[in-house]
């Protein structure tokens, strides 16, 4: 939600305000305030660029952005990309299902034929001697 600032005419009074933007202007000695034009906040343009904090990933603290990218380039690492973090999680789940895949058929073949051996090569059956 937005601070606002606003000054009463009479009083001379100023206060910040949260407020959504269909909100009701604040009172003060019974006449509505009046809204005051207000400067943007100066903000950082990337996080940690105001305060040092503390990287577990490098294992170091970090002073500012500038020196997170010195920091990993003197340790040869790069940043990870959202996607590529999205396609190693796809990756492992994939190899998560297939093995849920194979356990089951395993335990299905075990329990049929109550053989160790049979299960095995039903549930993982030999490339070459699937192809022959």
């Amino acid at each position: 939600m937005p601070l606002y600032d606003f000054k009463c005419n009479s009083c001379r009074k100023t206060i910040e305000v949260f407020q959504g933007f269909y909100d009701g202007t604040p009172v003060c000695c019974e006449d509505n305030m009046v809204q005051c034009v207000s400067l943007w906040a100066h903000t950082p343009a990337r996080w940690g660029d105001s305060h040092e904090y503390f990287d577990v990933g490098l294992g170091k603290t970090i002073k500012n952005a500038a020196h997170k990218d010195q920091v990993m380039k003197e340790m040869g690492v790069r940043p990870v990309s959202s996607s590529e973090i999205a396609d190693e999680q796809q990756s492992i789940y994939s190899e998560n299902k297939q093995h849920e895949k194979e356990v089951s058929v395993f335990n299905d073949a075990l329990n049929r034929t109550n053989d160790v051996t049979a299960a095995i090569a039903t549930a993982f059956p030999h490339k070459e001697m699937a192809q022959e």
